[in-house]
């Protein structure tokens, strides 16, 4: 019988100056959470290019990450027997250094994967320290770490499986969620995977404090590497508010940038309006209604061979009374970022269009 997934490959990413040599890595299914951590079973071990070892090159810009992607690995998940639904993926990863030195103390990276719901964090670094050897001894550390290499996995099937593309900043990626990894995009990722049609996230290009000129770059490099079916795309970001005119041109171009990259690839866009910024400036404000207008106007000039889709998470999650804003019940904070309770609100627009999409 085909499992949920049959083949998969992972995904790293780096920011670093110098390239960072990949020494081992490993991946493994369970069908529990309580295997995990202190997981003993075997590993299969991943390659790149054939090789054991995988190298990621220094990054491409200061705020550009460089990527390598591994091999696919046959492998099949297992049906979970702790009462989730979707299928567990363990991955682990050692390097010499992070930073990429090949001095000093090596790092292992533990990564527990669920490919569709959150039954755990999706992306939750389980950080040991060893002692610079090839193969570490020890994975079972329960220290918690907010770095990690890992950036997304990808899956085949015998059945039909699908990968959706992030681009976007810390909004896109989920900042302000006290669950973990709980973006819009990847709890309509995990609401809409079901067992018969695997749906994987990937925030590949979803980058903490990007500006559009970054996200976009990021994703322009990977898509012809990573392929996915379908991709968002964040408008606008407040790392560069659309405070004037020449700024909603900017991050406009940016858009058409994206949907050349998506139909040179065969892959299916979503442009997401922009998310409240919080600027409270009534002329401010206006430009990013306008930017958002000119965004939703793009949809009536779909065609079947160019489509164009778009998501509207402003109209989701912003106040009526004072659009520039979050509602109260979804603000994190910070007034930039969104509570668990935002992305769940805007996760249901997402998941409106990412059904539209897949089903072009």
């Amino acid at each position: 019988m085909p499992g949920d997934f049959d083949w998969v490959r992972l995904i790293y990413r780096s920011v670093e100056v110098g390239s960072i040599v990949l020494t081992s890595a490993g991946i493994a299914v369970n069908d529990g959470m309580t295997a995990y951590p202190g997981y003993t079973g075997a590993f299969v071990p991943v390659t790149f290019g054939g090789a054991a070892k995988g190298t990621i090159p220094a990054r491409i810009a200061a705020s550009v990450p460089s990527i390598l992607v591994s091999d696919w690995i046959p492998i099949t998940s297992l049906a979970r027997l702790d009462g989730g639904s979707l299928p567990l993926l363990i991955a682990r990863t050692y390097v010499q250094t992070p930073d990429g030195s090949g001095a000093g103390t090596g790092y292992s990276y533990n990564t527990r994967i669920s490919t569709g719901a959150l039954s755990g964090p999706l992306w939750k670094q389980i950080n040991a320290t060893v002692d610079g050897v090839g193969t570490p001894a020890s994975f079972t550390s329960t220290a918690v770490s907010a770095n990690g290499l890992l950036a997304g996995i990808q899956v085949m099937s015998r059945k039909n499986a699908c990968t959706v593309s992030f681009a976007g900043d810390s909004v896109q990626a989920g900042q302000g969620s006290t669950l973990g990894v709980a973006s819009a995009g990847y709890l309509a990722c995990a609401s809409i995977s079901k067992s018969v049609f695997p749906v994987v996230y990937s925030g590949d290009a979803a980058t903490n404090g990007a500006s559009p000129a970054t996200y976009w770059q990021i994703f322009s490099n990977n898509v012809s590497v990573i392929k996915p079916k379908v991709a968002f795309y964040q408008v606008s970001s407040i790392n560069e508010a659309v405070t004037t005119q020449a700024i909603q041109d900017k991050h406009y171009s940016y858009a058409m940038r994206f949907l050349q990259d998506c139909y040179d690839n065969n892959v299916i866009p979503v442009l997401q309006t922009c998310w409240p910024q919080n600027r409270g400036s009534t002329p401010n404000d206006a430009l990013r209604k306008g930017l958002n207008d000119r965004i939703r106007a793009l949809a009536t000039t779909s065609t079947t061979s160019m489509p164009i889709l778009v998501c509207d998470v402003d109209a989701a999650v912003s106040d009526p009374a004072a659009p520039y804003q979050y509602l109260a019940a979804y603000n994190s904070g910070d007034n930039s970022h969104m509570n668990d309770a935002g992305y769940a609100a805007a996760s249901v627009v997402v998941q409106a269009t990412m059904l539209q999409a897949i089903y072009l």
